[in-house]
């Protein structure tokens, strides 16, 4: 499919660039000054970003769904986070193996969202509402972004509406949908305060396929919520912040007596201003977390599901502290800056259920220390801009255990004390860009980075089903070395930019099928036929080539197109320690995704859209031998403003397409919400 094809299909809902008489709406100011963080370098133009505006951000209803428009970025699954479980919502980019925790690094306000335990993302404490903007780094984030950002880094920028403007949105729809979002800016002195509530809530829908559906199977429904309030002050020449957020979430899985709840809260305090001939900017952050889960394996008549674990809580602490300095001038910039991390966290659970009850209990958990520093440089040369930047990362694992006890008799049935692990990583990137005109631009870059596994992947086993994958104490980080090369236009109607890529990620953090059921194993006990035993291993590496197009029109004043296409080229080398892999594509990479759109304003008070998304077949597991069909969904949207009010109608996979998200030992598949309807009403006071 060309990049000229998909401009042409109908598709996404917003251009790039507003129509020369854009649709009126009441003008709520956003402000644009932030003590969070810097702001964007010229030093990033050497790499792959895709930035997602306001505009954009109002059609989508879920903020990872808008996400899945930009070439490469994906959750574990296909499954939008309405419907996901928690531990599977960690964020990727490039199709590089993804796994439950995600291998890209996101932040809000430059404060890390990912779980101190899990590295996962509850997506549902972010609605689009609440953000202004989104900027992915694909690929070389690892510098200045840190550990974490190893495929790249998406930051997002809270909004923060002007003294007196006031934003309510709502949403309804099928399934029992709804939706509430709040934001407000009031004037304190010479500053802001800024005010976000939200809420949402589904009965959802049952993900089994309805060919094998039983008695067992009911509907994934959500209910959440979040808080967030905040303070920018100006302080003679420096501007200081401060930010509190809060939020809950409950799930239900989709298997009767099974499902989630999390909640959690976040402070950070910053201050931004000059210093040393330079601006500088110091961040603070605390981010304390609870997480319960509760997993039923359902029978092969799907009658009656059994319990297999109950994560009764999940807490966990994260504390953080960085700083950066930059130095700029006419021939050039220089930026240096540190930051330390500290994540403490254990999993409290019941497991191994006989006779009625659970029978044995296990904590399971540890601490780990990140230190790192950076310094990075640009050079401007007529024409080129030249660019290099160094990292170094220490890392420790610490506090490792793992108790497991006889609940009837209180005795221990396992202890385990992993030897304190730590080291040293260091990353860097190089780039350059050459204008070739002033609307054209070619770009190279390579660069480094790493993830060290996370606490839950280091302590905590846990069971899927009939599907158990071990932990791993000795894992060691997953380093990543990246070459990509580009080319960008930016013309007055159209923009156009592709680029090229090879990456390869050694010490790969996969599960790795060791057996399958029926038998019993160590540590596990009795697995049915179609289970599958697991551990979690540094499984070799990972090359990944690919193409990624992305590219705008605006046709008219009135019609806008746009489209996307990532091409990646994924295979696995096992090694000698794990030949079975190799040669295999990573699980959950699928090789072309490629979206569309077309979005028509007649007059300036109507606008209509509508967007197509495509991706070809995937593997479930590492093996590749539990495929995942390829599909095609449409989805549409209708607006009208009315003064100071916006009504909307948008219908979501408008064809009823059948959308496989996952596939188990039985061979059941789980599928996505079909056709979704749904109504929205916004109000904004200027």
């Amino acid at each position: 499919m060309s990049l000229t094809m998909l401009l042409a299909a109908a598709a996404l809902a917003q251009p790039a660039e507003p129509p020369a008489e854009p649709t009126p709406e009441p003008a709520i100011e956003v402000v644009k000054v932030r003590a969070e963080r810097l702001e964007p370098s010229p030093r990033e133009g050497a790499f792959a970003i895709e930035m997602v505006d306001t505009e954009q951000l109002k059609s989508s209803v879920r903020l990872d769904e808008q996400l899945r428009q930009i070439p490469g970025f994906g959750l574990f699954r296909r499954t939008s986070s309405e419907l996901a479980n928690p531990t599977i919502q960690g964020a990727s980019l490039r199709g590089i193996g993804p796994n439950g925790a995600g291998r890209a690094l996101v932040t809000l306000d430059d404060v890390p969202l990912n779980d101190p335990f899990g590295g996962w993302i509850y997506w549902s404490r972010v609605p689009p509402a609440r953000i202004e903007a989104v900027r992915v780094t694909r690929g070389g984030g690892a510098v200045t972004a840190g550990p974490g950002a190893l495929t790249g880094a998406i930051a997002l920028d809270s909004r923060l509406l002007a003294p007196g403007s006031t934003e309510l949105d709502l949403k309804a729809g099928e399934r029992g949908y709804l939706s509430a979002a709040a934001t407000a800016g009031i004037g304190v002195r010479e500053g802001l305060v800024s005010l976000f509530a939200s809420a949402d809530r589904t009965d959802g829908a049952i993900p089994a396929e309805p060919s094998r559906r039983g008695p067992v199977d009911v509907r994934a429904g959500l209910d959440a919520w979040s808080l967030a309030a905040g303070v920018m002050l100006p302080v003679g020449p420096n501007t200081i912040s401060a930010r509190i957020s809060g939020f809950s979430e409950e799930r239900d899985s989709g298997i009767a007596g099974a499902g989630s709840a999390a909640n959690g809260m976040d402070v950070s305090a910053a201050i931004r201003g000059p210093f040393q001939g330079g601006e500088g900017r110091l961040l603070a952050y605390v981010q304390l977390r609870d997480f319960a889960n509760a997993a039923a394996a359902a029978a092969a008549d799907r009658r009656t599901a059994t319990p297999t674990l109950d994560q009764v809580e999940t807490p966990a602490l994260g504390v953080g502290v960085k700083g950066a300095w930059r130095i700029e001038d006419e021939n050039g910039e220089f930026e240096t800056g540190f930051e330390a991390r500290h994540l403490d966290g254990e999993s409290r659970e019941l497991f191994r259920f006989l006779n009625g009850a659970f029978t044995r209990e296990r904590t399971a958990g540890g601490a780990q220390t990140l230190i790192g520093a950076y310094a990075e440089g640009r050079i401007d040369r007529g024409r080129w801009r030249f660019l290099a930047g160094g990292r170094l990362d220490g890392w420790a694992n610490t506090q490792g255990r793992r108790e497991e006890r006889d609940r009837a008799t209180g005795l221990t049935t396992l202890s385990e004390r992993p030897k304190d692990a730590d080291g040293a990583v260091i990353s860097w990137r190089l780039g350059t860009v050459f204008a070739l005109t002033q609307t054209d631009e070619l770009r190279a870059a390579a660069y480094s980075g790493f993830r060290p596994a996370n606490l839950n992947e280091l302590h905590r086993p846990f069971r899927l089903g009939n599907d158990v994958t071990e932990a791993n104490a000795a894992l060691k980080p997953e380093t990543l070395t990246g070459l990509e090369i580009g080319w960008s236009h930016s013309g007055e109607r159209a923009g156009v930019e592709a680029t090229m890529f090879w990456n390869r990620l050694d010490d790969a953090i996969a599960n790795v099928t060791l057996a399958t059921g029926p038998g019993t194993f160590p540590r596990v006990g009795f697995l049915p036929a179609g289970g599958a035993f697991r551990e979690r291993r540094n499984a070799g590496s990972i090359d990944a080539a690919g193409l990624e197009l992305s590219g705008v029109v605006q046709a008219s004043d009135a019609i806008a197109l746009r489209g996307a296409l990532a091409w990646i080229d994924a295979e696995v080398d096992g090694g000698t320690a794990l030949p079975a892999l190799t040669g295999r594509r990573p699980a959950q990479t699928a090789e072309l995704t490629a979206t569309a759109g077309l979005t028509f304003s007649p007059t300036p008070e109507w606008r209509a859209g509508i967007a197509l998304r495509h991706e070809t077949s995937r593997f479930e597991d590492d093996l590749n031998s539990r495929v995942l069909d390829p599909y095609t969904v449409v989805d549409a949207t209708l607006s009208r403003q009315v003064g100071q009010v916006e009504l909307s109608l948008a219908a979501d996979n408008l064809a009823d397409e059948r959308v496989e998200t996952g596939r188990g030992g039985d061979g059941v598949a789980t599928l996505t919400p079909g056709r979704t309807v749904r109504v929205g009403v916004v109000w904004r006071r200027p």
